[in-house]
């Protein structure tokens, strides 16, 4: 499970809709801007590099 950290600690930072390519989990998911999509971890799989943004709008 992920850790959970105060986001304002870390800016700038993106926050979009994911989906994983590996067990089709999706999630609001933040990251650190300078983090490559390709390193970030799905939140139900476990699985590294199988992330994609979905293209929905955030308001």
């Amino acid at each position: 499970m992920a850790e959970i950290i105060e986001i304002d600690d870390h800016r700038p930072h993106i926050t979009a809709e994911l989906a994983c390519m590996y067990c089709k989990g999706r999630a609001i998911c933040c990251w650190m801007e300078d983090t490559p999509m390709k390193d970030l971890e799905c939140g139900h799989c476990g699985e590294v590099g199988g992330l994609i943004k979905t293209g929905q709008y955030l308001r």
